[in-house]
């Protein structure tokens, strides 16, 4: 909308009754989300003067602002015994059970993390076999020709894994 603080808007909105309404109000500051869909749509506004803009008296939705996510339990249970007791049926509902989007973005990332763990740990575990399978072959090619020596089998065998054996 290219406005800026101190600029004079004209916001206009259906009342429950379907009547148009429209008030004058003055731009105090500008917010960017990050996301262009929510920063075409975004208002943040007095509550007195959304009441005015409706004609209404009623609240619809609170929105509670924490400074902390990890705090959002905390004052949940801190919200709740009071919320009860209210002439009017009041639910409270945390952020995340409202964040579909959110939800639906870290299961997808999720899902692309675990994959690209199982590329890197096959790539990992077949160059360290290749590597191993490698350095065997070669000890058997070189120990071919002391086969026929009077030596245990079991030393033809440590020989051949001394090296895969001491990488660990």
């Amino acid at each position: 909308m290219n406005v800026k603080p101190g600029d004079g808007l004209t916001l206009l909105a259906v009342t429950s009754d379907g009547a148009l309404n429209g008030i004058d109000v003055q731009v105090v500051g500008v917010v960017n989300t990050g996301f262009k869909e929510m920063d075409d749509r975004y208002l943040r506004i007095t509550l007195p003067s959304a009441q005015r803009l409706l004609q209404s008296n009623r609240v619809t939705n609170l929105v509670v602002g924490l400074d902390q996510t990890e705090n959002t339990d905390l004052v949940a249970s801190e919200l709740t015994p009071s919320l009860r007791g209210q002439p009017q049926q009041l639910v409270l509902k945390k952020w995340i059970d409202l964040a579909s989007y959110y939800k639906q973005v870290r299961s997808l990332f999720s899902t692309i993390f675990i994959f690209l763990g199982v590329i890197v740990f096959f790539m990992v575990l077949m160059s360290s076999v290749n590597t191993l399978l490698m350095t065997m072959f070669e000890r058997t090619a070189k120990s071919a020709p002391c086969w026929p020596w009077a030596r245990p089998a079991r030393d033809h065998v440590l020989f051949i894994l001394e090296p895969s054996c001491s990488a660990f």
